[in-house]
């Protein structure tokens, strides 16, 4: 078992009910590297590792893990990573994409329809 990081939530008896409006993201690469595990191996279904959370109040006592939604792995690719691969064509759907991440197939199919 290996610790991955922390993270601290305020609240209270006394406060008003939150919850995240947002996703909160946290990065363990370095933890996994460490332990010899690569980020891709989460797409592993038989990969042997896990993830587990605890809750802890200040003072120590564990707190119900229904606290918190549980943790989902995602993966992310690094900054700057890309691997081009195939396009296809959706007829009759609107798909929004950033431009910067299209593949050179979904590019060139962009400037021909540009040219009409």
């Amino acid at each position: 078992c290996v610790r991955a990081g922390g993270l601290f939530v305020l609240g209270g008896p006394l406060e008003m009910p939150w919850e995240f409006d947002r996703l909160f993201k946290y990065d363990i690469t370095s933890v996994l590297h460490e332990i010899g595990i690569e980020p891709e191996d989460v797409f592993d279904a038989h990969a042997p590792f896990r993830v587990t959370y605890e809750i802890h109040a200040v003072n120590g006592s564990a707190l119900p893990l229904s606290t918190l939604s549980p943790p989902t792995i995602m993966f992310q690719p690094a900054a700057g990573a890309a691997q081009d691969g195939a396009s296809y064509d959706v007829a009759g759907v609107g798909v929004r994409k950033n431009i910067n991440d299209l593949t050179n197939a979904e590019t060139n199919s962009l400037r021909a329809a540009l040219r009409r």
